[in-house]
């Protein structure tokens, strides 16, 4: 586990997710890096606990909020969240990289973009940064850019090639994941590790594939 600077693990995050697997792993994460957090599962609930923390003089230092919530568009959160937020208190964008291409309304702004699924490395650089007004860096259009060319990459080239020295086979396991992209990953995630894996689109599937 990487060792932050102890201002970097004294941080108040507030987490903002709807996913309860987005939460799990966020605070997870956090969690190893001695992080503090606290969590709301939509924007009206994240906003009530900017303005109670900034009412008793404790803002959180950081929020990290999903592109993808349940009650509203991100743009509609990041109005809200300059409008009601400590100047100091930093955001950080969790999105899918097929979601990036669509934040050019970010563009020019100190956001801090943090892909997902979230990796703790990952993590680490951004807390870094939001740590660091000087250090943070615009969600500039070439960011966005950027962001468009590696989901057209990811969308013509596979997302797993097993190496050459695959560990033997270990266990066949079904997955039951109606998303494409995450069937995907976690058939490669599980193939690294020496499983085979058939993937069921919904529960149906997955009932016929355990009684065949």
């Amino acid at each position: 586990v990487p060792m932050l600077p102890q201002a970097v693990r004294k941080m108040n995050v507030l987490l903002v997710d709807g996913s309860p697997i987005g939460i799990r792993s966020l605070q997870t994460r956090a969690t190893l890096l001695g992080v503090r957090t606290s969590v709301a599962r939509d924007m009206r609930t994240a906003m009530e606990f900017l303005e109670g923390q900034a009412g008793i003089g404790m803002p959180f230092d950081t929020v990290i909020v999903s592109s993808r919530l349940p009650d509203a568009p991100l743009e509609e959160f990041c109005r809200k969240f300059q409008r009601l937020s400590n100047p100091a208190t930093r955001l950080i964008v969790a999105a899918p990289i097929c979601d990036q291409a669509a934040l050019s309304f970010l563009a020019d702004s100190p956001v801090v973009l943090l892909d997902k699924p979230v990796q703790l490395p990952r993590l680490c650089e951004a807390l870094l940064a939001a740590s660091d007004a000087s250090s943070a860096q615009p969600a500039s259009e070439a960011r966005v850019r950027l962001a468009a060319e590696r989901l057209r990459e990811s969308e013509t080239a596979p997302l797993y090639t097993p190496p050459e020295d695959r560990p033997p086979l270990l266990g066949h396991i079904l997955v039951a994941e109606d998303n494409p992209v995450n069937a995907e990953v976690t058939r490669g995630m599980l193939a690294s590790r020496g499983f085979d894996a058939t993937v069921a689109v919904d529960g149906l599937e997955a009932f016929r594939a355990v009684q065949m």
